[in-house]
């Protein structure tokens, strides 16, 4: 999805290491796999990569604006369990128009007990405008029982698409994602980043700003609890553990 991009991640499972395109691999076996980038290597590496990639390429396939979709439901408060010691929330702020995002300790003690989660570099909590929760096709290619691991393959390919759920302005609306092509990439042969529309194809507007996502099975659901809360919940594919 980004061409020329700089992929910077924290290792991987043996099967799938190989595969990914290493711009820069932070040790995870430094600090007990909590090993950080330092923003100077981040800049360094983001000039290196400019420099190394003079081909212009165009990440815009969205549409933002501060006009919300038509219609939708109230969503002041969403929640979301993945598993016992993996569950959050976002609560929604008027003021900043944007939702507030609450984390659990994962520890059994605590669990279901949220706390904000705050940014390290600025000590304020984390604010995301859009909520995406995007539907997408799961299935299990390896599953190791000792110790306990399991490799899912998400199809998130070109020319796909599926269901998805838009939470911003307070307001919850189902749209849909795409991977399919359009004018710029029939003519350049140039794939770009997913991209969302409504039921009648046309773009769906995400609100200026900063935007989570949660991938979800397609029998994962999102359920209205009432009052402008919403809960979503994580439906392993068959096989996972």
């Amino acid at each position: 999805m980004f061409l020329n991009s700089c992929f910077i991640f924290a290792s991987a499972s043996p099967e799938i290491l190989p595969m990914l395109p290493q711009c820069y691999l932070v040790p995870h076996d430094e600090a007990s796999g909590g090993a950080m980038l330092t923003i100077e290597k981040m800049i360094s590496l983001a000039e290196e990569n400019r420099e190394s990639n003079s081909d212009e390429f165009n990440y815009a396939s969205n549409a933002f604006s501060e006009t919300p979709p038509p219609g939708g439901l109230p969503a002041n408060i969403i929640k979301s369990y993945a598993a016992r010691l993996n569950q959050a929330a976002w609560v929604y702020d008027p003021l900043s128009a944007s939702y507030w995002r609450y984390v659990d300790d994962t520890t059994p003690e605590n669990e279901g007990k949220l706390h904000a989660e705050i940014d390290r570099l600025t000590g304020r909590q984390l604010q995301f405008e859009n909520i995406v929760v995007l539907f997408v096709e799961q299935k299990v290619f390896e599953y190791q029982q000792i110790p306990i691991r399991t490799l899912l393959d998400w199809n998130l390919e070109p020319g796909g698409g599926g269901f998805a759920v838009l939470f911003r302005d307070g307001m919850k609306h189902d749209i849909r994602w795409s991977m399919k092509a359009r004018e710029y990439e029939k003519e350049t042969g140039l794939p770009r980043p997913i991209y969302f529309v409504d039921a009648d194809g046309n773009p769906a507007p995400l609100k200026p700003g900063k935007t989570w996502f949660f991938v979800a099975t397609p029998y994962s659901y999102v359920t209205n609890q009432g009052d402008g809360s919403w809960v979503i919940r994580y439906v392993a594919p068959e096989g996972a553990k």
